[in-house]
């Protein structure tokens, strides 16, 4: 497929949301990757309430998130380091991830991933055992 660049608004797409134990609490859409003619890089805006979370998950992309504002503590395989605005995330492939947030507002976040789209890497999705999803 030929790929022409293009200009999205984050605005543009319409909004998931995840409101369960496995995936979390968080809001996201995709300004490129999902329906858009990127064939090999997904990046998107999340947005998760406080108390709100990304259930711990892994995968074959390499991912990054750069936090625009709140706070939280990133779960990256063995450890947990505190994030906050302007904190950059690099998730190495099959790295087991998650995200919470610990403050008293949003943590609204970019992340960008080495893939064509939300969909089709969810599919690849593996997670660990279940108990350990939710913060």
């Amino acid at each position: 497929m030929d790929v022409e660049p293009f200009v999205r608004r984050i605005t543009d797409g319409s909004w998931s949301v995840w409101d369960d134990e496995r995936n979390g609490r968080v809001s996201f859409t995709s300004a490129v990757g999902d329906n858009t003619p990127s064939d090999s890089l997904t990046a998107g805006f999340a947005r998760m309430p406080p108390g709100g979370w990304l259930g711990r998950h892994s995968h074959a992309a390499t991912e990054m998130y750069h936090v625009l504002a709140g706070q939280g503590v990133v779960h990256l395989d063995d450890r947990e380091e505190p994030v906050a605005s302007g904190s950059v995330v690099f998730i190495p492939s099959h790295c087991v991830h998650g995200l919470h947030n610990t403050g008293e507002g949003d943590l609204e976040f970019v992340y960008v991933y080495a893939a064509d789209s939300v969909a089709d890497e969810r599919l690849r999705y593996t997670y660990p055992d279940d108990t350990d999803a939710a913060p």
